[in-house]
């Protein structure tokens, strides 16, 4: 296709990209109406990266849900998204599988797993997670049962609990990455 016959919505061409197709995202801050949500094994990838895309949950919802163990997020800025409702985890991004590759992660809420959430078999490579807060556990993260968090930056997030930077429930693990002022 061409970016004249693109799709204007971002969760649009999500919803009509095949398994294994690819959706990509031009420069801007999108704020869509709801959180995005990712079901198949697709690759949506802010083509420019995250100095210039970005979706932003303007304080009032989360980011991105991702419920593949296919599916591939990349070069987004996550930013100002906000999940921090009873059983509401993960503001930033919500991963059930799933990989996020070179995101920015920023200034997002919730009562656990502000910056991301990995509930099993999630991936976060390559990101910077910074300035996020949690009211309980895992302030930058919270893995739930599995997950891995690879050379990535979790920087300055804030948890009321336990996991300022990532709190891991039951498993996963992190590799070749800092972990540095979160509280």
């Amino acid at each position: 296709g061409t970016w004249a016959g693109a799709a204007h919505i971002m969760q649009d061409a999500i919803n009509g990209c095949p398994p294994g197709g690819s959706v990509l995202v031009s420069n801007g801050i999108y704020t869509p109406c709801a959180r995005i949500l990712v079901t198949n094994g697709i690759r949506v990838t802010g083509v420019n990266g995250p100095s210039v895309t970005g979706v932003n949950g303007q304080g009032i919802r989360r980011g991105w849900w991702v419920d593949h163990s296919n599916a591939w997020i990349s070069g987004f800025t996550i930013t100002n998204a906000y999940a921090n409702f009873i059983n509401q985890f993960g503001a930033g991004v919500y991963l059930i599988g799933g990989t996020v590759s070179n995101c920015v992660i920023a200034g997002c809420r919730g009562s656990r797993g502000a910056g991301f959430y990995i509930a099993t078999d999630g991936w976060v490579l390559d990101s910077v997670v910074e300035a996020n807060r949690a009211s309980s556990e895992g302030g930058g993260g919270y893995c739930l049962n599995s997950g891995s968090v690879v050379r990535t930056i979790v920087r300055g997030n804030f948890s009321g609990s336990l996991g300022g930077g990532i709190y891991f429930s039951a498993g996963g693990s992190i590799r070749d990455s800092t972990i540095a002022g979160n509280t």
